[in-house]
């Protein structure tokens, strides 16, 4: 894997901090998009995962991380358990 591409630092209006990291470039040959995210004492953490035609824009990534920051329910559905530090994982990978 390539290393992770861009790095984003969101604060909620309720002054949770969250950390996000996107990640992209092939997999087994299929263009694939990461977009990792944590609270700031790392105790919620997750990602989501876009192949082929699902990838999306930068624009639409930004979007998405603002939603996964401010909206629980949409949150929950990508929750996972991350180690960390995930770029050195990444780089493992």
């Amino acid at each position: 894997m390539e290393r992770p591409k861009f790095r984003r630092t969101i604060i909620v209006k309720d002054g949770k901090v969250w950390e996000f990291l996107i990640w992209h470039g092939f997999v087994e040959g299929i263009h694939t998009q990461k977009l990792f995210f944590w609270n700031k004492d790392k105790s919620i953490a997750g990602f989501l995962e876009l192949k082929d035609e699902n990838t999306i824009h930068i624009k639409k990534l930004r979007d998405r991380m603002k939603k996964i920051a401010n909206n629980k329910t949409f949150r929950d559905n990508y929750l996972s358990e991350l180690k960390f530090p995930v770029e050195k994982k990444l780089l493992l990978t």
